[in-house]
Formats: structure tokens, sequence, C-alpha cells
């Protein structure tokens, strides 16, 4: 019998090597391979856990959480998306930004950690900041390449109703063009 012929067999193969692991690491704690506050053994997870959730520190934990997770994306997402298109928009300010962009772009979101933790200390500023960073070049490319994959055509047709003007433009070309990437690009981030 092979195991795609099976619909039971996966799962109950699954769930031993579930015990097996939750089993073995138990039994390393009680029988002293792992050294004492190491490692917590698996029996007492979900008791630590209840005292978490009626002294309110679990709670509070997720608020603080959504709290600065939040803040970031609203900071990355919105200083990315605006910096995004006024760079796809603007080729000197495009120019401008390039070799900071270069340097900047390829450090993951992880390796600004240090970073945060030097300027902001342990702190939710901390987290709210490599959050913040890591969706900002989501958005900022997001933003960037949905103005440049706008049909040319749209800003002809644009200044000959008048709105030649760059904000104009902006207002009625750029912005609801590439509504569609910023929303992708928001989606993204969210992610």
């Amino acid at each position: 019998m092979s195991l795609k012929g099976s619909i039971l067999l996966r799962p109950l193969l699954g769930a031993i090597g579930l015990i097996v692991l939750f089993g073995g690491w138990e039994a390393a704690i009680r029988l002293g391979w792992v050294p004492f506050g190491l490692l917590p053994a698996p029996s007492s997870l979900g008791p630590a856990w209840l005292g978490e959730v009626r002294n309110g520190a679990w709670l509070q934990a997720i608020r603080d959480s959504l709290t600065h997770y939040m803040t970031g994306l609203v900071i990355g997402s919105v200083t990315g998306a605006v910096i995004g298109l006024l760079c796809g928009a603007m080729p000197v300010l495009d120019a401008l930004l390039s070799g900071v962009v270069r340097v900047l772009r390829p450090i993951p979101g992880l390796a600004w950690v240090p970073f945060a933790i030097l300027w902001f200390g342990l702190n939710t500023a901390g987290a709210t900041f490599v959050i913040a960073i890591s969706v900002f070049w989501i958005n900022f490319y997001a933003a960037y390449g949905a103005v440049h994959a706008i049909d040319p055509e749209l800003y002809e047709v644009a200044a000959s109703f008048g709105h030649g003007g760059f904000w104009a433009r902006m207002r009625t070309v750029v912005v609801p063009g590439s509504a569609p990437g910023l929303l992708a690009g928001l989606r993204t981030g969210l992610g």
C-alpha cells in the first residue's frame, strides 16, 4: 500500500511523529538530559499559558503587538506609496534617490533589528521601525511600478482637458491609474 493511496495513513503517521517529538522532548526534560531552565517541558506549556491569560499579560501582549504592527504598517505603507508615486512621476527625484534605493533596498527587514535596538532601545518603537522599513520597500516598488505601467496616452488626454500641471496630472492620472498597483502593494505588505 502506498502513502498516496491511503487517505488515513498520512495523517496517522503525522500524529505519530508529533507524539514522538513531544514525548521525546518531555522525556529529555524529565530525565535531565537538558539543563533545567533551558527548555520548558511540553506539559508545563498549557498551565503557563493559562496563567498568562488569567493575569491579563497575554491579552496585553497581543494588544502591544497589534499596536506596533498596525503603526509600522501604516507608516511604512503610506511613506513607501507616496515616495514611490513621486519617484515614478518625477524623473529628477527618481534619479536623485536611485543610489539610496540601490544601497538600502537589499537590506532585509531583520537586518535592521540591531539598528532599531541601538536607535530606539528595547521598546515598541524599534519593532515599529522594523515593520515600517520592511513594508516601505514593498509599497515603494508597487507604487513605482504602477506609475511606470500607466499608459502614456493618458497623460496626453489629461493635458488636452487642461490637466497639464504636475499636481493636476498626479490627481487625475497618476493616483487613479496606479491605484490597482498601490492596493496590490498594500495587500502584499499586510503579509
